[in-house]
């Protein structure tokens, strides 16, 4: 073959083959890529849509971000754009904000439906001044993730100043699919009716490093996240409109909230949900600075229709939170007269509420099963004691309970109980009905044995360690400890090891 580099191909042969061959390949590349190749059954393949080579963000579309100028035109335009590259299957599946930027917008940024997108913060805040729609409406979104976002809206002075809420995501209809969804470093602060997160039924959710601050300072509660499994709170968008089912329970499964810090400085709770099923807190801060009267940290809503039948319950909680500043209760059981809770696992280490279980007024029996409670530090400010149950004939109990008695918490006997009982200090304790397995760490902490001797009774025997020689006031029974057997007769209250 005679080359294509005549004056040099007698002394640098090899090279100039391989030069060659490089550019009959590029050429060969350039004509398939040009035209549709046939496929294996000699049908066409049409060619792969062209690649933009630089990534738009909403600063391409005319946004100042410099906290000054209004950006609402430019967001619109933006997401215009954005819808147009998801119908045609253009490969920009991504939301993206200039880097540390400050954007105004008056309106609510319409991010409904998309699919498979990445709506990138790059540590950017949006503040937003509507009032009556979400500052970002998410809703029908599925399969996406919000990374790096700080969300500022509202303003004092009550619910005509407050926005209803600052990201609202989940589901549009009972026939869509669960649109898992994932927040990565997102930051909510202002004044929220509803609440700073309104989760409609999204499932498979994920949370990590999720910041929340409700100032909301109406006379209403709001809440920092709604966890609505059910359709019981009402749908605010501009863009799109929700069909689901009101008070029926779905599929809500399998939402995770990892080193969340929810702060609701307000009036209201930090969480409310429903219809929640294996559902977890974990490694978490939640406070309530409420300027009013207490109140609890999480309402539990437990009516709601499944099919024809009407459920109570929350199954699968876990929650691994520390809960403070001096809240009325950690839990408020509310919507049904009975409530089932089944494998609810408490992890607290500094619980500063007045209960740990509260239930409203319509109540009247609350049931768990496989429940473990490990509160390792129950503090009590101002020397007030605090109680495990708020009402405890309301209450049955199967599981395991450890509570680290260090101030003044009083274990107050449900109506019933079966499990294993741990604490270091039983002073001032009740045990009601039930079999009792009660675990002293630390003797020394036990002056005196200020056990209720007619609480102590049911089917098996109750078992202390390390229960002081002197201790005096125990219930007729088979007791054991460190010294050996008590032997009491019925009646007598006191024994001699």
């Amino acid at each position: 073959m005679m080359s294509i580099f005549p004056a040099i191909a007698g002394c640098h042969r090899p090279l100039v083959a391989a030069i060659t061959m490089l550019l009959l390949a590029a050429a060969h590349f350039d004509c398939d890529a040009a035209t549709a190749s046939p496929s294996a059954a000699g049908r066409p393949v049409a060619a792969p849509p062209r690649i933009s080579e630089k990534l738009l963000t909403v600063d391409d579309f005319g946004a100042k971000g410099d906290a000054v100028t209004d950006d609402t035109q430019a967001f619109r335009d933006y997401t215009a754009y954005l819808r147009k590259q998801a119908v045609a299957n253009l490969p920009q599946r991504a939301w993206v904000l200039g880097f540390g930027r400050v954007y105004n917008v008056s309106d609510s940024i319409d991010l409904t439906g998309f699919q498979f997108f990445l709506f990138q913060g790059n540590g950017s805040q949006i503040r937003s001044r509507v009032r009556e729609y979400p500052a970002i409406d998410a809703a029908g979104t599925g399969n996406s993730t919000f990374e790096n976002l700080h969300i500022w809206a509202g303003a004092p002075g009550g619910p005509e100043n407050a926005a209803i809420c600052g990201l609202q995501i989940g589901l549009i209809s009972n026939s869509q699919p669960e649109p898992s969804m994932t927040l990565f470093n997102v930051h909510i602060d202002g004044w929220y009716s509803q609440a700073a997160l309104v989760n409609h039924e999204s499932e498979i959710f994920s949370a990590y490093d999720l910041r929340i601050n409700n100032r909301y300072d109406g006379p209403e509660w709001a809440y920092c996240v709604i966890e609505d499994g059910i359709g019981h709170w009402p749908f605010h968008s501009k863009y799109i409109k929700n069909t689901r089912s009101v008070d029926v329970f779905g599929s809500f499964n399998e939402n995770v909230f990892d080193k969340a810090d929810l702060e609701n400085t307000g009036n209201g709770p930090v969480v409310w949900m429903s219809g929640a099923t294996r559902h977890a807190y974990r490694r978490s801060y939640m406070a309530s600075f409420t300027k009013g009267a207490p109140v609890p940290i999480a309402v539990i809503c437990t009516k709601f229709k499944a099919g024809p039948e009407v459920c109570h319950g929350v199954i699968g909680l876990e929650w691994d939170v520390h809960s403070e500043t001096s809240p009325s209760s950690v839990f408020l059981f509310s919507g049904s007269p009975r409530v089932d809770v089944s494998g609810l696992f408490v992890n607290d280490h500094l619980v500063q509420a007045g209960h740990l279980f509260a239930s409203d007024a319509g109540v009247t029996s609350v049931k768990f099963c496989n429940t473990r409670l490990d509160v390792p530090n129950w503090f009590s400010p101002a020397g007030a004691k605090q109680t495990v149950f708020d009402k405890p004939e309301l209450y049955t109990f199967q599981g395991d309970a450890c509570i680290h008695n260090r101030y003044h918490t009083v274990w107050n006997a449900p109506a019933q109980f079966v499990g294993r009982f741990r604490s270091d200090k039983l002073e001032g304790f009740a045990f009601g009905p039930g079999s009792y397995i009660a675990e002293d760490y630390d003797g020394s902490r036990i002056t005196t044995g200020t056990l209720d001797a007619a609480s102590i009774r049911g089917s098996g025997p109750v078992i202390f360690n390390n229960l002081p020689a002197s201790a005096s006031g125990l219930a007729p029974g088979q007791l054991w400890n460190n010294h050996g057997v008590l032997s009491i007769a019925p009646g007598d209250g006191k024994g001699t090891p």
